[in-house]
């Protein structure tokens, strides 16, 4: 036998070895996780006196929560479980949960299968189920993803009913937290009219403005929060709007009530340019002329 072909039977060999390895490893992820759905259903706080099991496997495992969640959702969806009285609540691919204990589907074979069968009907789901375990014998997991997508389109071609449901306002939120070095950390959300009204404020209060002393060589993340400053300086000397026009900010000499103005136009012009592409929409949709 020549050296070329030594080569080649080592290296199927070692590529066979490889292949024996991930399947174990495979099955052995699939048998765990049929165990820690077991211990759901028993739970585990009594067990083990962990509050979830994703965070009694983060401790056993040594792993990121998030890893231990993404694993739990996983065991979830392939392994049958028990409601508190005792009824039996079917997985959604129990197939594939089978198959998946034989160490043939990796992760994201898995993953991509539950995915697709959590969007069809109950009534279509074993068949489709067995369909896409079959060619996931063939085929990598980006090929099986399509497939899920044409038994999708072929079960539903319309798609999903449109969500008609009013959007709820989300609510403004502001956080203020003092650090022992007295430094102080802001964080908050804000809601898309509140955030484009700060954006100006701060945009106007923030420009780069240069002294006798030589050019402003803060960074745009120092300047933004001098802009804070001043806006809440501004806000505390003057919080009635009858006196929004007077005073100047006690930081580098700038007159805020000028900047404001510019903010406020500038706010007034990204309205007039919002009213114009509304129009534009609505026109899309009106029947053309010769329509009829």
């Amino acid at each position: 036998m020549t050296g070329r072909a030594m080569w080649r039977d080592e290296a199927v060999a070692l590529a066979d070895r490889v292949g024996s390895l991930l399947a174990a490893v495979r099955s052995a992820e699939a048998e765990l996780g049929a165990v820690l759905v077991e211990i759901e259903q028993r739970g585990v706080l009594e067990l083990f006196g962990y509050r979830s099991v994703p965070r009694l496997l983060e401790h056993l495992a040594d792993v990121p929560r998030s890893l231990a969640e993404r694993m739990v959702r996983r065991a979830r969806a392939v392994n049958p479980g028990r409601n508190l009285d005792g009824t039996p609540i079917p997985a959604v691919a129990a197939a594939t949960g089978v198959v998946a204990r034989s160490g043939r589907l990796s992760n994201p074979m898995i993953d991509v299968i539950v995915g697709v069968l959590q969007d069809i009907p109950s009534e279509h789901r074993d068949g489709a189920e067995q369909h896409l375990l079959d060619f996931a014998e063939e085929v990598r997991h980006r090929q099986v993803a399509a497939l899920g997508a044409r038994i999708l389109a072929h079960l539903d071609p319309d798609g999903p009913e449109p969500d008609d449901t009013e959007p709820t306002t989300p609510a403004l939120e502001l956080s203020l937290r003092r650090k022992r070095t007295g430094i102080w950390e802001v964080s908050g959300r804000l809601d898309d009219e509140a955030g484009a009204r700060a954006s100006a404020l701060l945009d106007s209060l923030a420009q780069r403005r240069s002294s006798g002393e030589g050019p402003d060589l803060r960074s745009p993340r120092e300047r933004y929060g001098d802009a804070f400053s001043d806006a809440i300086d501004l806000a505390l000397k003057h919080p009635g709007p009858a006196h929004a026009g007077r005073g100047t900010s006690p930081r580098h000499g700038r007159d805020l009530p000028r900047r404001l103005e510019v903010g406020s136009r500038y706010r007034a012009a990204e309205r007039h340019r919002n009213d114009l592409r509304g129009r534009s929409r609505n026109n899309l949709h009106q029947p053309l002329p010769f329509a009829a």
